[in-house]
């Protein structure tokens, strides 16, 4: 990813702020999946007192309602549409009704897919405020609620149980005005003037939508709410260009989001959220509402009870941001600067060899304690802290450092698993970080060569480690001497193994059981051949000086291995869990053959992503001038060791306690 935010796809849905002024004269059509009135009491009186509250306050903003989700119908057949008005001209009515309906027939009419009940609350209070309908609103399936909604009456409520709820809605706003007449024309012209809905113009199938907002899977995200807010006409006065570029650059922030290589450094795979940016925003809203924050003369702070506790938080701080300060324009441009800020900081981050790899360090450490936000909040308020990169840098590390430390697991003559000490799972941290820190050393190798760019050369993909969904601490060598039931596994232990013994007669005993063991007219199944096999296996491991019982639960004899691949062979021999993390890193079957890509999907299930320090003890990366390959020997565990140590030691990684030297 380039310092430069790069290019990508234009936001989807339609989505303003809509006042209620622009409502006039518009029509509405609510469809056949949707039920009908339903508003309580409750709910209109706390709609009613909520304006009023808005209207005492005098802050001079506008009053949100929540959204509308609306498609505009398709326009009518012109056949269709012109035999519809030879029907109207040609009714019993006066000539004024007949304009109204024809004018009604050409009116652009939308579907409500969302939002119906507070239309039709927002229909009866206009008109029991200005004693006429202020916009139209026609039902597919029931069509009396439409000329009830016209001429709202009490004896014809007790029809219809829909009547019954428009009836006591109406009910309910003039009881409400009861003595307070005088506020009548004021409360309309907040309705009309200082009033607006969050606009939510889709373009997918209506009855998708519907069902998607009411199954709890909430289309409209808090970033596209804020977005219309950030992009209302009011913030940008005569300057449409500003008002594009941002636009465009709001985009652009979240399509690089979307990539995944970006994402997961600073965040676990995947989100609750379609849109990314509004990670940007929650952690806007936690650095910023403080009550004693008001720095550039914007008062940032919003009080808890302001911004409620659902989905919708988020959106209701910057809108109540916009109500409580006076200056629109610069409170946008504040506002604005500190959500591209945050997001520079996370671009200097990805481009950084260290910080990228530390940060996806440190956030992954707190991801797996479910502290993942609080963890980049906080990272966030230490950039902010530091003198410089350097310094900030260092913090990283000292951090690195005491997540280290902790049980001592930075001693890797630790013994795990034995006699009831903690389990090897606590060496995961240390294991991770021996990973990560081994490509920013090979990166700032090269940097310091110059022969090639750092980023250009290797960076650890937390991408693809966060989607493998559970990483085990597998055993390098066995961790007890399992039996090896399948004639096949013996086999193959065996002929990996003498190629390498060094001693005559037990290299001859071995070629004797191997060429016993293909003969298919020798019985092979008897206990003695059992015998005979581990007293074969025992003496090898003595002879290529393998790890004992005690030896194989440090640190020497553990690595990261991913659970599909770790529980696909058991507790089988080295030889024979070398060879399936080989198959499996390249996506080849069992017998070593390419797999059908277009065959149950085996094929990305086999290919998994093995990490390098794995790759690397499997394949004797760490004791170069071995050859043999069928065992995990005390000479290969010490290197390994000693390349932990090398690559670790500025983390306070020592070889035992009172260790502070190199080896």
């Amino acid at each position: 990813m380039e310092n430069n935010i790069s290019d990508g796809p234009k936001a989807g849905p339609n989505i303003q702020l809509k006042p209620i002024r622009e409502l006039q004269g518009m029509s509405f059509f609510i469809p056949e999946y949707q039920r009908g009135y339903r508003w309580k009491t409750r709910q209109v009186l706390d709609l009613l007192d909520d304006i009023d509250e808005f209207m005492n306050n005098n802050s001079g903003g506008m009053y949100c309602l929540q959204p509308l989700v609306v498609k505009k119908r398709p326009a009518k057949d012109k056949q269709d549409l012109l035999a519809e008005i030879k029907t109207k001209l040609s009714a019993e009515k006066e000539a004024e009704k007949k304009i109204q309906d024809i004018k009604d027939l050409l009116t652009e009419q939308w579907d409500v897919v969302d939002g119906q009940q507070r239309l039709t609350t927002l229909f009866i209070l206009i008109k029991y405020l200005d004693n006429k309908p202020y916009y139209q609103i026609e039902y597919a399936t029931r069509g009396g609620s439409s000329k009830f909604l016209q001429e709202i009456n009490k004896d014809a409520a007790l029809n219809n149980i829909d009547y019954m709820h428009i009836f006591n809605t109406y009910t309910q706003i003039d009881n409400w005005f009861d003595g307070k007449r005088d506020k009548k024309v004021s409360f309309r012209d907040t309705i009309i003037n200082r009033t607006e809905f969050i606009w939510y113009e889709c373009d997918e199938d209506p009855i998708e939508v519907f069902t998607r907002l009411n199954i709890g899977k909430i289309s409209l995200t808090n970033s596209e709410l804020v977005k219309a807010l950030f992009l209302n006409s009011s913030n940008f006065a005569s300057d449409k260009i500003r008002q594009n570029e941002i636009a465009v650059l709001w985009d652009r922030m979240e399509y690089a989001l979307q990539k995944d290589e970006f994402w997961c450094f600073i965040h676990e795979d995947g989100y609750d959220q379609p849109t990314r940016i509004d990670f940007i925003l929650e952690l806007l809203v936690k650095l910023n509402n403080q009550e004693e924050n008001n720095d550039k003369g914007i008062e940032w702070y919003v009080k808890p009870k302001d911004l409620g506790d659902d989905h919708y938080k988020t959106f209701r701080y910057f809108y109540n941001l916009f109500k409580i300060n006076k200056d629109k324009q610069d409170l946008f441009k504040n506002v604005w600067d500190e959500v591209k800020n945050i997001f520079d900081i996370f671009v200097e981050w990805y481009n950084d060899n260290e910080c990228y790899h530390y940060i996806g360090f440190l956030v992954h450490n707190e991801e797996r304690k479910k502290k993942i936000f609080d963890s980049v909040w906080k990272l966030l308020l230490e950039w902010e802290r530091s003198v410089d990169k350097g310094d900030f840098k260092r913090k990283l590390k000292d951090k690195i450092t005491e997540i280290i430390k902790i049980n001592k697991r930075h001693l890797l003559d630790k013994q795990y698993e034995v006699n009831d000490n903690e389990s090897k799972t606590n060496c995961y941290p240390l294991l991770l970080l021996f990973n990560i820190q081994t490509i920013v050393e090979k990166n700032n190798r090269f940097k310091e060569d110059g022969k090639f760019d750092a980023l250009d050369f290797e960076r650890f993909p937390f991408n693809l480690f966060k989607k493998e969904k559970g990483w085990d601490i597998e055993h390098i060598a066995p961790n007890t001497d399992s039996s090896l039931p399948k004639e096949i596994d013996r086999l193959g232990l065996l002929n990996y193994a003498v190629k390498s013994v060094v001693d005559n007669g037990l290299k001859t005993r071995i070629e004797s059981y191997i060429n016993d063991h293909n003969d298919d007219s020798k019985n092979n199944k008897t206990s003695e051949a059992d015998a005979v096999f581990y007293d074969l296996r025992r003496d090898i491991e003595k002879e290529k000086g393998t790890l004992d019982e005690n030896e194989r639960n440090k640190v020497w004899n553990f690595c990261l291995l991913d659970q599909s691949t770790n529980r696909s062979y058991g507790n089988s021999i080295f030889a024979l869990k070398r060879k399936e993390i080989l198959l499996r890193e390249r996506g080849l079957d069992v017998d070593g053959a390419p797999l059908n890509h277009d065959s149950n999907d085996k094929a990305k299930k086999r290919r998994v992503f093995i990490p390098a320090c794995t790759l690397n003890a499997f394949t004797k990366f760490y004791s170069p001038e071995t050859k043999d390959l069928s065992v995990w020997g005390e000479e290969d565990a010490i290197k390994y060791r000693e390349a932990i140590y090398q690559t670790l030691k500025t983390f306070g990684v020592k070889i035992k306690e009172s260790e502070d030297k190199s080896l």
